[in-house]
């Protein structure tokens, strides 16, 4: 696939004039990475309060989504008083919260340097340092919050591994995640904005700007090698069902919803690149290789010129 700034954009009806008002991805991005965001890993996610204007940015580039009426209660979120910080007179009670998945949030963290994962420690640690941080807890009569640390990013990456996957093997989770961060990571890096791709039956889908301003072209299947699924087995133990490779008719059904939503199927397969990679450590992204395959319908009428058609 191509990066985003050698394609054409194609903008959404009356939209054109709309996106020149407001801010580039690109521009979004730059301003994000000089940030200084902390945010909390809890229930899987991870969960931070910022500014408005932040938050904004950060649903300009599709990076996580707003915690929208009660979906935010009993989530720790960490806050500090920064000196001088003037914010027009809104209070930390105002600010939106954001709720980041851990391969967004390791993107925040891995990519632009601008994010610090806070996780609560424990009880031998709270009565022997006190707590330092502090954390607001919207839901009432809730018992007193732990007190949070910072994660380095080796912590984080272990904890993000099986991070929302209870009941699950790990020996599963973990090549999910690692096939999560890496797509994300590759397609961001081509000047894509993933996001979610459930309602299409894929695992992203692809946008050249906001969603509000384009459309969607391409819904992605995000698929570990046999390579990532064997070392994750040796490291984790059995993993199972992540062994089998797609059903020729789960392909096919793919491709006919595409067809019917007007959007192209990419299989990105993940594969190691030179070698073994631990996947224990964040480093092994750098050791990950995304092939893309685009999955599209033989059509005779378009492909075979007239001499090469069949009576």
């Amino acid at each position: 696939m191509p990066p985003v700034a050698d394609t054409r954009v194609h903008f959404k009806r009356g939209k054109r004039r709309a996106a020149a008002k407001q801010p580039s991805p690109a521009e979004c991005l730059r301003v994000l990475s000089a940030c200084d965001l902390h945010g909390v890993l809890h229930r899987g996610a991870v969960w931070l309060r910022c500014a408005r204007k932040l938050a904004y940015l950060l649903e300009r580039v599709c990076l996580g989504r707003r915690a929208r009426g009660s979906s935010g209660r009993g989530a720790p979120c960490f806050f500090r008083n920064v000196v001088g910080d003037e914010r027009g007179g809104d209070s930390a009670d105002d600010d939106p919260i954001v709720r980041l998945s851990p391969e967004e949030a390791f993107y925040v963290v891995w990519c632009l340097g601008s994010l610090t994962v806070h996780a609560p420690r424990d009880a031998a640690d709270d009565a022997a340092d006190g707590a330092e941080n502090q954390i607001q807890n919207p839901e009432r009569n809730a018992p007193p919050p732990p007190s949070l640390t910072p994660l380095t990013i080796d912590e984080l990456w272990r904890a993000l591994l099986t991070a929302g996957m209870s009941g699950v093997n790990a020996a599963i989770a973990a090549p999910r995640f690692v096939a999560a961060a890496a797509s994300q990571i590759h397609f961001r890096s081509a000047g894509w904005l993933p996001r979610s791709g459930l309602q299409y039956g894929a695992d992203l889908v692809l946008y050249r700007n906001h969603p509000s301003l384009v459309h969607s072209d391409c819904c992605v299947v995000v698929k570990p090698s046999s390579a990532i699924v064997s070392r994750a087995s040796g490291v984790f133990g059995e993993g199972g069902e992540l062994e089998k490779d797609s059903r020729w008719i789960e392909v096919q059904a793919a491709s006919r919803l595409c067809v019917q939503v007007n959007k192209r199927l990419v299989f990105a397969t993940l594969d190691v690149a030179g070698g073994d990679a631990d996947f224990l450590d964040p480093e092994c992204l750098k050791r990950l290789s995304v092939n893309e395959m685009e999955v599209t319908r033989f059509n005779p009428d378009r492909h075979l010129t007239r001499g090469e058609r069949p009576p």
